[in-house]
């Protein structure tokens, strides 16, 4: 979760690289007032940038994924993602942004990274 901040531009960044896509894992933001309640929650698209994970010698095949296979893998590039601030921004509102990731595959846990998460125009 962010540290609360006025937005200074209408945009957040967010770059991305997940290890599978929705397949496998649920992401969303939230936008939460300056004391924590939710303002507003959105799924985010799970981006891989080209991203396929290997399995380790002797693992078994993950069943739903025949692309991670032993002797495999790619790798991604982080995926740019905007997140909508113009509401908080016209109104000069106090808020913080929470993102949540979890993996939807029982007994598996797949990774996400983000990135500069910043509040700056992305035409910069």
């Amino acid at each position: 979760m962010t540290d609360p901040f006025v937005p200074v531009e209408p945009t957040l960044i967010v770059d991305q690289l997940s290890e599978v896509d929705e397949r496998g894992i649920y992401l969303e933001w939230a936008i939460l007032d300056e004391v924590g309640e939710v303002i507003d929650l959105e799924q985010m698209a799970v981006e891989t940038g080209g991203y396929i994970p290997e399995l380790a010698p002797g693992q078994a095949p993950l069943e739903g994924f025949p692309e991670i296979a032993a002797g495999g893998g790619e790798k991604g590039e982080f995926v740019r993602a905007l997140i909508d601030l113009t509401p908080y921004w016209e109104d000069g509102d106090t808020i913080q942004v929470r993102f949540r990731q979890h993996t939807t595959v029982d007994g598996v846990g797949f990774f996400t990274l983000l990135d500069n998460v910043c509040n700056l125009d992305p035409e910069r």
